[in-house]
């Protein structure tokens, strides 16, 4: 019997049942307004559009079985590249006496705040829009339990998948990419006070090398009041970041030219992770509180390398938001969060380290603060328009951010929206100048997109 003919049996038979289905196909389409500065991505569009198909279903198996599936197709005409990204894929079996096993990629919150600073330090990011990344799930087995005030998580990780970046390919010697949010590296260098040119090459490392780096992860959380809740989580794991470094000795004299061959390759280091989070509710308003400690297991390349490297980091991290009126989904809510990071990043190491890193951070934001609100307006309108807006400012970076953005289903299935999102830094005073938001400083957009939701 083919897959399709035993989906069909299945589901005639009433042994297969989708519990809950979101789909949608849609348009986006960006323009980076600040693209004629010289900061922003060499080679990059300043136009982005792409078609994308989102899906996401749970589906419930005759018994204990359940499977839920969350991806996104996103096809970008202007890069040529399609992004295929999988959130979470897994299947379920519910036990007894509140536990369950699941089996594949999974998204489960270990900490309050990652997700609010965008920062993957438990699980993968999709990246390919640095401004807004896309969480994703751990890949593994995981077994939970759920007693009356305490419920505990173990997830054994088989497989690592990192972060997956914006779409780039080497040509002549020279890195290229259309996607604003990939940074090429300097097509030149100057050492001893002479220039050349870099000749650039990938090492692919293979695929299986990469992916058969286990890890484990745990969390226990604790409800001794129907309004307070702690929770601490540790992994060891491998980092969600892919370390990059390149042979610095390989310097090429020819008749007409000297050059340096820069093989760039990833490598994969080791973290280990312990949090711990409070969460306080109280009538319309919720506070949260919590540290994180990671210490990082780093490999040591040959002597000859120019490479990436980092240290220990500790996060401290705080919160409050509040319901503006009775809560629901669609109720207005106004939120601060402020976020310190101690450490992390140090200086590269190698023959060309310099006080500039070579290489992007792992945290965008180091001692920020944040705040949103989210809104829905209803009187005088026959569908909701939906509102979200959020501001950031980075002492440590000495700028910040805004993003804007509205919404509305103005039909039974159609759904239209515009984003604006603007980066910036308020000077050269500050503590750290090659940051996330120096970095993309100039990729300032307003962006429209129409969706088809069935």
């Amino acid at each position: 019997m083919s897959a399709k003919l035993l989906l069909v049996a299945l589901a005639s038979s009433g042994c297969w049942a989708s519990v809950n289905e979101t789909s949608s196909l849609g348009f986006h389409s960006s323009q980076y307004v600040s693209s004629g500065e010289s900061s922003f991505s060499r080679n990059a569009n300043s136009n982005n559009s792409s078609f994308v198909f989102a899906d996401e279903r749970s589906d419930k198996i005759r018994g204990p079985f359940t499977t839920h599936l969350n991806i996104k197709d996103e096809f970008s005409p202007s890069e040529d590249w399609n992004y295929f990204d999988v959130y979470e894929a897994y299947a379920k079996v519910t036990l007894p006496e509140n536990s369950s096993v699941s089996l594949g990629r999974k998204r489960m919150r270990w900490n309050e705040w990652e997700e609010n600073w965008g920062v993957g330090i438990i699980e993968p990011r999709y990246v390919e829009d640095k401004m807004h990344p896309q969480f994703a799930g751990l890949t593994g087995l995981f077994a939970e339990t759920k007693g009356k005030s305490t419920s505990g998580t173990i997830a054994l990780l088989p497989v690592y998948v990192p972060d997956f970046g914006p779409h780039f390919y080497v040509r002549d010697d020279v890195f290229y990419s259309a996607n604003p949010w990939f940074i090429a590296p300097s097509p030149a260098y100057v050492f001893n006070g002479q220039p050349g040119d870099i000749h650039y090459m990938v090492n692919q490392p293979d695929t299986g090398k990469i992916i058969s780096h286990p890890g484990i992860a745990a969390k226990v959380e604790t409800t001794p009041t129907k309004s307070y809740l702690t929770r601490v989580s540790y992994a060891y794991k491998p980092i969600e970041q892919l370390f990059i470094g390149f042979p610095s000795n390989r310097v090429v004299v020819a008749d007409d030219e000297t050059f340096m061959q820069v093989e760039i390759t990833p490598f994969v280091n080791y973290q280990r992770v312990l949090s711990n989070d409070h969460i306080y509710k109280y009538k319309m308003w919720t506070f949260s509180a919590g540290w994180m400690h990671e210490d990082l297991l780093l490999d040591t390349p040959p002597s000859n390398w120019t490479y990436q490297t980092g240290g220990e980091a500790w996060v401290f991290h705080t919160g409050a938001s509040v319901f503006l009126e009775p809560e629901g989904p669609t109720a207005t809510r106004l939120e601060f969060n402020y976020l310190n990071v101690n450490g992390g990043d140090e200086r590269d190491q190698g023959r060309f380290a310099g006080d500039k890193s070579l290489f992007e951070r792992r945290y965008q934001y180091l001692n920020a603060v944040s705040l949103s609100l989210k809104k829905s307006f209803r009187r005088g309108f026959k569908r909701p328009i939906d509102t979200n807006s959020k501001v950031i400012y980075d002492q440590a970076q000495n700028g910040g951010c805004v993003s804007l953005s509205v919404s509305q289903s103005f039909a039974r299935n159609w759904r239209a929206g515009a984003q604006v999102d603007v980066l910036g830094v308020f000077g050269e005073n500050a503590r750290v100048r090659d940051g996330f938001l120096s970095n993309y400083r100039a990729n300032d957009r307003v962006g429209v997109e129409m969706d088809y939701v069935f």
